[in-house]
């Protein structure tokens, strides 16, 4: 039986990675090898943050209300593929799939939810005198891409929480995200 090889997600599109080398992904529940992942190195990152930062290009634009519509149907989507996450999530961590279901994928989506409903709020003085005639303002402008490593026992939330507040606030620069899995025992992502 082959094993399927997955690929890196660049530019909305699945894609090999630069290399040939790959590694073992190992459910821990069985110590079954179920897939082989690239070893993706500095080519494959710098393309992803190229495509991120193109992307920006027209992310930092977008106002309040699209990013709130789009985190809404993302959550939507969330919970739409809920069967299929929670496998994935399983063989990567070895969670017990009511938990992986009611703690991670449908509280993801009410937190993507929560992120979209702040999407539109604007909290905070947003100028003030700091000292006597002295006025201090905050300009709250897309700073650009974001990179992240996720664990690997908890990588779903850490992604929504990154993800969701990075996407929803133009202030934190929009959801132009690469995210990297950490690897220990080579999960699955």
């Amino acid at each position: 039986m082959s094993l399927p090889l997955l690929q890196n997600f660049i530019n909305g599109r699945f894609i090999p990675a630069a290399t040939d080398a790959t590694f073992d992904v190992v459910d821990p529940r069985t110590e079954h090898v179920v897939a082989q992942c690239p070893v993706s190195g500095s080519a494959d990152v710098d393309a992803a943050y190229d495509a991120a930062l193109k992307a920006f290009e027209s992310w930092r634009l977008t106002t309040p209300a699209e990013r709130q519509m789009l985190l809404l149907r993302l959550a939507d989507a969330l919970e739409a593929n809920a069967d299929r996450l929670v496998e994935a999530q399983r063989r990567n961590t070895g969670q017990l799939a009511e938990m992986i279901r009611a703690e991670e994928v449908m509280t993801g989506a009410s937190q993507l939810r929560f992120f979209a409903g702040a999407a539109r709020l604007q909290s905070g003085v947003a100028s003030g005198e700091y000292a006597e005639g002295l006025n201090s303002q905050i300009r709250r402008e897309p700073i650009g891409v974001v990179g992240q490593i996720v664990p690997w026992n908890y990588p779903f939330m850490m992604l929504i929480w990154k993800v969701g507040t990075r996407s929803g606030r133009r202030q934190h620069g929009g959801a132009q995200a690469e995210c990297q899995h950490a690897r220990e025992r080579h999960r699955l992502r």
